[in-house]
């Protein structure tokens, strides 16, 4: 009976999973599969130009700096579609 609705039940862990786990940035690992010190590896969410956003930020060294580059013509086509 299991094996019958397999596909059905594969397909609805995989829903579960993606619900309950939207989104993930694994740690940032040497060669030797070791995480490596000072490395950030995250998902943040934040208000940009009044819009909901999530990012993901990932680095080897954590003092530098995060470049964010955000012009007019991206907030106009995203108002466009919406």
């Amino acid at each position: 009976m299991i094996f019958k609705h397999k596909k059905k039940i594969i397909f609805i862990l995989i829903v579960i999973l993606i619900i309950f786990f939207p989104t993930y940035t694994p740690k940032i690992r040497d060669e030797h599969y070791r995480v490596i010190k000072g490395s950030i590896a995250e998902l943040s969410k934040l208000e940009l130009g009044g819009i909901n956003q999530s990012i993901m930020i990932r680095g080897n060294n954590i003092d530098n700096p995060i470049i964010f580059i955000s012009s007019w013509w991206s907030r106009l086509f995203f108002y466009k579609l919406c």
